[in-house]
């Protein structure tokens, strides 16, 4: 039977939905057409296999631009979008030559650029924070000019991969020796967290998850984390957040005059803000869903992000209700330890940790074998631990516990298996 939805094209790759999240949020909405990318995760291609009787599945690493956009015409899609930052400029430029909704290129440039978005920020009066393109060959000119301690990270990518904090200059050479040299890196002032929010359990940043149509946006939620570990790899979330009435407020302006800045008008945003004794400052903007939170703010507050970010992309109005949620819904992510590279050989404490109270899955990220390299940011977790609290107090005993409880062990080096406590 013919379908009278519309159709949407999903430039699928590495990203924050999955294709069978993403065909579930298309249900009575619209219709979806996948082109997948090289970086599509294997996982990702045997879902798409399953729905190949369910929906358009295309390899875009066997197309031209020409010959994609050639095919979105011909099935006659009414609007685009991606999950993947990597996927970002593939929207825009297919969007252009389709008349479809996306990002503008100076936008584009703005979200993907970490260097222009910090000009960016600048020019606008949102905040500014020391810059610069990183020197390979003169790494001290960098230095000097941005001064230590800073962060230093690629000018394009997602997810903190190679991103770490330098304190000197013998430091920044040793990241940058390590680091890939296909690409270029940006360094920035480390923007310190309140000392206020020292030893608490949950992190000095947050990140604004919103959605826009036509220059007018609004705010989702703001999404709590917990502290990042020493190379910035994100070590889980929880909504709703412990802030005051106050700070929510402040770090809701500061979200929209960024949203404002980057020139956004259409689509979903995930913005990532520090905490700072100054007040909240800008980490960065991403013109597209953050990495898990469409599965927490779902189960926290029965908001589909996914869906709306359909929606965003078809031109429709978006509506949505958001549910009050008095117990804290969190994601604790398993990291990576913080060592040299090693290959997952198990994990202690599964079936422990999945008894405990409150605690309602866990998700191994990683296959037994699989190498684990804590410099590829949040993305080198080893799992997550879905869950719910009935209050913030029980949380943070919940996170020692699972801690505690859930111990990697790898294979290094030379052969032998360790324990990662």
């Amino acid at each position: 039977m013919t379908s009278n939805l519309p159709k949407i094209a999903v430039i699928h790759g590495e990203g924050s939905a999955s294709p069978l999240t993403i065909k579930a949020a298309t249900l009575g909405l619209c219709q979806p057409v996948f082109l997948y990318a090289a970086d599509c995760p294997q996982k990702d291609k045997a879902q798409l296999e399953l729905l190949k009787n369910h929906a358009g599945v295309h390899n875009l690493a066997s197309l031209s631009d020409h010959e994609a956009v050639a095919l979105l015409r011909q099935e006659q899609v009414a609007g685009i979008v991606t999950f993947s930052e990597y996927e970002l400029p593939t929207v825009t430029r297919y969007a252009a030559e389709l008349g479809l909704t996306a990002h503008s290129g100076e936008t584009l440039l703005y979200l993907t650029d970490k260097y222009a978005q910090r000009e960016r920020l600048g020019d606008c009066g949102v905040h500014t924070v020391r810059h610069a393109i990183v020197d390979r060959s003169h790494p001290e000119r960098t230095a000097t000019s941005v001064g230590f301690p800073s962060v230093l990270k690629p000018r394009v990518g997602a997810g903190s991969r190679w991103t770490v904090k330098v304190n000197t200059l013998d430091e920044l050479r040793q990241a940058l020796s390590a680091s890939p040299a296909d690409g270029e890196y940006v360094l920035e002032e480390y923007l310190a967290g309140d000392p206020a929010m020292q030893g608490q359990f949950y992190g000095d940043y947050v990140s604004v998850e919103s959605v826009h149509r036509h220059g007018v946006s609004q705010q989702v939620c703001i999404t709590a984390k917990l502290p990042l570990t020493a190379h910035f790899a994100e070590t889980g979330m929880f909504v709703p957040h412990p802030f005051s009435p106050e700070l929510a407020e402040r770090i809701s302006a500061l979200e929209s005059q960024a949203i404002q800045a980057m020139g956004i008008a259409d689509g979903v945003t995930h913005t990532e803000i520090k905490l700072t004794a100054d007040g909240p400052k800008i980490i960065e903007v991403n013109g597209r869903l953050g990495g898990y939170v469409p599965e927490i703010v779902k189960r926290a507050m029965g908001v589909d992000l996914v869906r709306v970010a359909l929606q965003a992309a078809l031109g429709q109005e978006v509506k949505f209700a958001a549910r009050r949620n008095d117990s804290v819904v969190y994601q604790v992510f398993v990291p990576a330890p913080v060592s040299e590279p090693a290959w997952l050989a198990g994990m202690n404490g599964t079936e422990e940790a999945v008894g405990l109270d409150g605690v309602l899955h866990i998700e191994m990220t990683k296959d037994k074998g699989q190498l684990i390299d804590y410099r590829l940011g949040t993305q080198s977790n080893l799992g997550i631990v879905y869950g719910e609290a009935p209050d913030w107090e029980s949380f943070a005993g919940r996170i020692q516990e699972i801690r505690a409880t859930l111990v990697p062990k790898l294979t290094v080096p030379g052969g032998n298996e360790v324990y990662a406590r």
